[in-house]
């Protein structure tokens, strides 16, 4: 039947796919790989961004079905849906493993899998935990066509249940995968149902939210070896729960919840080998919990909570094949004399982390197999000679952060065979003397002690010890003979000591040291301490105070060198051994070093720290020979300007990659010789200079100042590259030594002169000179001409003839009055004129005559009254052009047409005339040309008597022709007056103005009136409702609320002795109305019986009732009953779910209020109270009520429960709203 169905849908799927276009899977979506040698038979890799079902699903017919054995489909990471259709891989009966990776599904269908017959490893992982809701489902039956597979792998599929008994018809199945899923119990997992699972080896549950397993949950698993529970919500166990894993070896329970284990729990797993228990919470161990447990090679308890009372004897038992038991970070105090009294076979126990502070004599005696004892991060103080009794074969010893301050002489007698003893971080003030039994010892570590005092340590006879820690003790100066019995020693720490001196030759005595660290100390000198020592191949000295250092101090061996921190001021190598040392690191950051050479380092050298040092030199070929070389730092250094050959490194064709220089925070001063750095990166192809690694962090000075005074390296212009000069002879001139030489740069006297090295740029500073004219021997191919500052009223003819090359000229500042003729002739590149800032009073046209280049002319803040119309007419390439903040009042700004190319034009702070047609040809002109290139138009206004109009840019037609009316006009006819257009002008734009003035305050106004509504609306909201209802009938701000029809519109609850004001004035007030209409009241003493079932009567009338108003007064409070009415008249207003709307409280009295119990203060939080004292008392109590029910029919109404007649009203006469008793 079922192959009946596989056919029909491939059928079905095979019309659809003729009919409706597929998406086949072809060769270009797959990468593939061969599995073998031998047969073709090929493993397929596909990458899709989702699988797709229906009209358009992915197809996999294309792939040749006989060579593929194993595919691998992969969807993107990002999210989108993908959806498995029915005989998806049919085609591919062939395949034996399938992994389906990051694919978002949804579900599996009931024939997703249909056809493979042959499917051994099926893997469906869509991570769908990492986008919030979605899980995978599995349909009934989804995985009943896979008779053959073995392995299962739902991992990271955010599965949450799974249909009933999915597993059972895999009867091949030996590992399943489940973990990081969402599963909360094992429901319908079928473990412990009907179906054999006798093949499954392995099932893997951790990461999952179970909180608990059910009882015989594995019952069918017999033959399960590994169980993975670890990192779940697990908090207890039943003692059935593992029943039926007789052949279990493996089982993890790590990081749960669980606080004990029960008793016989672990009883039916006999074979068990690991069990793994680490963080949890378990505090209880019962003697039996381990009881069968022969097996058992590795226990972890660690990260628990067990105290020293449940490691008793028969705890462990029957545990006497095991070899790992870990029982760290618990709440051991005290270790029992035969609390391991079996482990017998117990190699590594760890006691670490622990509150230990005593250990019995002989504790571990039976322990003749353990070589790993870990005792660390305990309290113990003081070691006894039966301590380790018995340890023969302990080689590693771990007893560090304790408080250990003494040990016995005899404390490690009986454990001589120890290689590793960790002291470190205890309380020891003196090297113990039980060191002496260890003759087997490599590794000591005492350091983090209080030892001031090592001279005992040659009596230790430590002749094997190979490695020995003394660091962060208070050790002082050592003398020589300390190591004399040390021969094997290859590694020694006296770092963070405070060493100020050390004999010489002291580490003679061991001549195998490879390493020595002496940071952290106080030593001034290291001559005559390590040049012996051939084996030396690390050394680090470190933070000291180290004044002096030669090569020679070191042996030739030595590979790498600490030297950081210290004082040194020079890398000497006085016997120019650069060329028999080994040494590839050397690091001397942190010193006192001001220049380096050739000699400084070492030949063979690969890395290099030169950092925060004062070097300020770098000699050419420093680097040439150091062909290792790999990275250099000499950052935060003195150095201001490096020669190209500083850096030069040896040719080579090895095309391995350039050394790493970085040199950036220097104080790089960036003349004329620095540009080649700017470029350095850029010159890879010769292989001869190191790749800048830090190029674009450095920064340099500049050394003429007026442009830039500090700029990033890779910022900078060629042209900034620049140096000072006197005077300088090109290599063609022949005239030089003659004065009047043209081709003869001189500097002229109280000026600064700058070229580059090309002198393509050539800037001469003559500002601030106290110059009265213009020098006469300003070099010929200056540039840049700088002569601002100075005192130079007028400019003679022909001041700059000859500087063609001549681009800048700055005479702002200068007290420039008039400019002569022809003054700037011969300027054929001028580009930038500053002539702002002076007292030029008048442009007559003849000053720029000939600057066609010009492209930037300032004239701002000068005296100018008239400028010729034809003063810029010539000006063909200005671009800037400043006339703002001088005294012009009319000027044709429109024979600036003729500058086509002007974008920068500044005409403000001058006073423009106000006449009507000035400013209507400048408006014109502003419209059709101006109006890009005038950049402060907002400031350019015309100005009669200390008056500003508007601006011109803004000019009004109408008012003009306004006044052409009364006698104005143009032509031959009467202009209009200034003072007219003027008065209404300005007044036009007084009203203008003041009206967005007048509108925020207007605005300002009425949201101030609205704001201080809005507080005082909130501060009184309740008074404010109360009296809207009172004198219009609204409930301001309530929903409104349909209340079913009642008998009575309100129960009153009172104290007996308030019967007079109830009866007499609240009762009369409301039921006879008055300008409303009246309520229906039941009174509680007037209404109900005074015997028989009064509690009854009173719930009976409360739940009848549409309010409750409860009359609050001492005397109330004073009586159960009147308690038991309020506490009823509150829950009815719970269970109507209405808060404490229903019920209204009256007070009577102030004092009733202290009176109040937590308990019914409680039940009042919600309920409105009235204070009988209060002025607005019954316009508050009216709008707490519903609205009256208006009836003034005589109706007959009966008590709808049937109580006895004797303890109820049987009958009632609603009259008038008033009901009375028949």
């Amino acid at each position: 039947m079922d192959r009946t169905v596989v056919v029909t849908t491939a059928l079905l799927a095979a019309i659809a796919c003729t009919t409706v276009q597929c998406r086949y899977v072809s060769a270009e979506d797959c990468d593939w790989q061969t599995l073998s040698s031998g047969a073709p038979e090929l493993a397929m890799t596909c990458r899709f961004t989702s699988l797709r079902a229906g009209s358009d699903a992915t197809n996999f017919s294309l792939i040749h079905p006989d060579t593929t054995r194993a595919m691998s489909v992969v969807c993107d990471a990002l999210f989108t849906e993908s959806r498995l259709a029915n005989g998806t891989f049919e085609t591919l009966r062939h395949l034996r493993s399938l992994h389906i990776e990051r694919c978002k599904l949804s579900e599996l269908p009931e024939f997703a899998f249909a056809g493979l017959d042959d499917l051994k490893n099926l893997t469906v992982r869509t991570y769908n935990g990492e986008w919030g809701a979605i899980s995978l489902g599995l349909s009934p039956g989804a995985l009943r066509h896979l008779k053959n597979l073995e392995r299962l792998d739902l991992a990271h599929n955010n599965i949450i249940t799974f249909p009933r008994a999915p597993f059972c018809q895999l009867e091949s199945l030996k590992s399943l995968n489940l973990t990081h899923n969402s599963l909360a119990d094992m429901n319908n997992m079928g473990f412990n149902d009907d179906c054999q699972l006798n093949g499954l080896l392995e099932l893997d549950l951790s990461d999952n939210n179970l909180r608990y397993i059910d009882d015989r949950a594995f019952e069918n698993l017999g033959n399960l070896k590994k169980l993975y529970l670890q990192r779940n919500q697990l908090a207890q166990l039943v003692e059935t729960a593992l029943s039926g894993l007789s052949r279990l070896q493996l089982l993890d329970m790590s990081n749960n919840r669980l606080n004990t284990l029960p008793p016989k729990v672990l009883q039916g797993s006999g074979d068990l080998k690991e069990l793994y228990l680490q963080n949890n919470s378990i505090g209880l161990l019962s003697p039996s919990t381990f009881r069968g447990l022969q097996q058992l090679v590795v226990l972890n308890l660690s990260d628990n909570q067990i105290s020293s009372e449940w490691i008793a004897p028969e705890t462990f038992a029957d545990l006497i094949r095991l070899v790992v038991l870990h029982l760290s970070s618990n709440r051991l105090r005290h270790i029992n004399a035969t609390a391991f009294a079996t482990q017998y076979s117990l190699q590594i126990l760890h006691l670490d982390g622990n509150q230990i502070e005593t250990i019995d004599d002989n504790a571990f005696a039976a322990l003749y197999n353990l070589h790993t004892l870990i005792l660390s991060g305990n309290r113990l103080k003081n070691l006894d000679a039966y301590t380790f009794n018995g340890l023969y074969v302990l080689s590693n010893l771990a007893l560090d952060s304790n408080l250990l301050e003494e040990l016995h002489p005899d404390t490690f007698r009986n454990c001589s065979s120890l290689q590793d003893l960790e002291l470190s971080d205890n309380q020891l003030s003196q090297i113990p003397r039980g060191l002496q039994h260890l003759r087997f010892l490599r590794a000591l570590d005492l350091s983090g002690n209080l030892i001031d005092d090592v001279s005992n340590l040659t009596s230790a006879n430590l002749t094997n010890l190979h490695s020995l820690s003394l660091s962060k003790n208070r050790i002082g100066n050592m003398t020589r003979g300390t190591f004399a019995k040390f021969r094997s020693l290859r590694r020694l720490d006296l770092s963070k000591n405070q060493i100020a001196g050390l004999e010489h030759g002291i580490f003679d005595d061991a001549p195998a040291l490879n390493t020595i660290q002496l940071q952290d100390n106080l030593l001034r000198d290291i001559n005559g301490l390590f040049m012996n020592l051939g084996h030396l191949r690390l050394l680090n000295v470190s933070r000291n105070a180290i004044t002096w250092f030669d090569y020679a101090l070191v042996p030739p061996a030595l590979k790498h060198l600490d030297l950081h921190s210290n004082e040194i001021e020079a890398l000497g190598n006085y016997f120019e051994m650069e060329g028999t040392m080994h040494l590839k690191i050397l690091d001397a950051s942190y010193n006192k070093l001001r220049e380096i050479n050739a000699a400084s380092l070492p030949h063979r050298v690969e890395s290099v720290a030169l950092s925060n040092n004062l070097i300020s030199v770098i000699h050419p070929f420093t680097f040439m020979n150091k062909a290792n070389l790999t990275k250099v730092d000499m950052t935060f250094n003195r150095l201001q300007n490096i020669d190209i050959n500083a850096l030069r490194l040896k040719t080579t064709q090895d095309l391995s990659r350039l050394p790493e220089f970085r040199i950036a925070d220097n104080p790089f001063f960036c003349d004329c010789a620095m540009e080649w750095m700017q470029k350095i990166n850029e010159l890879d192809e010769s292989r001869q200079y190191p790749r800048i690694a830090d190029l674009d962090r450095l920064e340099c000075q500049l050394p003429f100042s007026r442009r830039r005074t500090k700029v990033p390296l890779l910022q900078a212009n060629s042209s900034d590259f620049l140096c000072k000069y006197k005077s300088h002879c090109f290599a063609l001139c022949h005239c030089c030594e003659f004065d009047a030489c043209d081709c003869e740069m001189t500097c002229p006297d109280s000026c600064t002169c700058y070229a580059d090295s090309t002198w393509n740029s050539n800037v001469v500073d003559c500002s601030f000179s106290n110059l009265n004219v213009i020098p006469v021997r300003v070099p010929m191919d200056v540039t840049e001409l700088y002569l601002d500052g100075n005192d130079m009223p007028h400019l003679a003819s022909h001041s700059f003839i000859g500087r063609k090359q001549l681009r800048v000229v700055y005479l702002n500042n200068s007290n420039v009055q008039a400019i002569r003729n022809r003054t700037f002739t011969g300027l054929a590149n001028l580009q930038a004129l500053h002539l702002d800032h002076n007292k030029i009073t008048a442009l007559h046209g003849f000053e720029f005559e000939n600057l066609t280049t010009l492209r930037e002319l300032y004239l701002s803040h000068n005296r100018l009254v008239s400028i010729s119309n034809r003063t810029f007419a010539q000006l063909r390439s200005l671009r800037v052009l400043h006339l703002d903040n001088n005294y012009i009042v009319e000027f044709q700004v429109w024979s600036l047409n003729q500058n086509t190319l002007l974008t920068d034009l500044r005409l403000g702070h001058n006073p423009w005339s106000c006449d009507c047609r000035f400013m209507e040809s400048f408006y014109d002109w502003a419209q059709m040309f101006g109006a890009n290139a005038l950049q402060d138009a907002s400031a350019t206004r015309c100005r009669r008597n200390d008056t500003l109009g508007p601006p011109l840019t803004l000019f009004n037609g109408t008012a003009c022709s306004f006044n052409r009316s009364n006698g104005g006009g143009y032509g031959g006819q009467k202009l209009p007056s200034d003072s007219k257009y003027l008065g209404k002008v300005f007044n036009d734009m007084q009203l203008d103005n003041m009206l967005p003035i007048v509108g925020v305050a207007t605005a300002a106004v009425i949201l101030f009136f609205i704001v201080v509504a809005t507080v005082v609306a909130v501060a009184y909201r309740k008074d404010f409702r109360v009296w809207v209802y009172a004198r219009y009938g609204v409930r301001l701000f309530e929903r409104r609320r349909e209340e079913p029809e009642k008998l009575f519109d309100a129960f009153i609850s009172y104290c007996k002795k308030d019967e007079p004001f109830v009866a007499q004035l609240l009762a009369p007030e409301l039921e006879c109305g008055g300008s409303t209409a009246p309520y229906r009241l039941c009174l509680r003493y007037r209404d109900l019986p005074m015997s028989g079932y009064v509690a009854e009567a009173i719930t009976e009338a409360i739940e009848c009732s549409r309010r409750s108003i409860v009359v609050l007064s001492e005397q109330f409070l004073r009586s159960e009953w009147c308690r038991f009415e309020l506490k009823a008249a509150a829950r009815d207003a719970q269970i109507r779910g209405t808060g404490g709307s229903s019920l209204v409280v009256i007070v009577l009295d102030k004092g009733a209020m202290r009176l109040l119990d937590a308990e019914a203060r409680l039940s009042l939080r919600d309920a409105p109270i009235i204070h009988y004292e209060d002025k607005r008392f019954w316009e508050k109590l009216r709008y707490n009520l519903p609205d009256a029910q208006a009836s003034t029919r005589k109706q007959q109404v009966t008590w709808p429960h049937g109580l006895p007649a004797d303890a109820t009203m049987n009958r009632y006469n609603v009259v008038n709203s008033a009901v009375k008793l028949v």
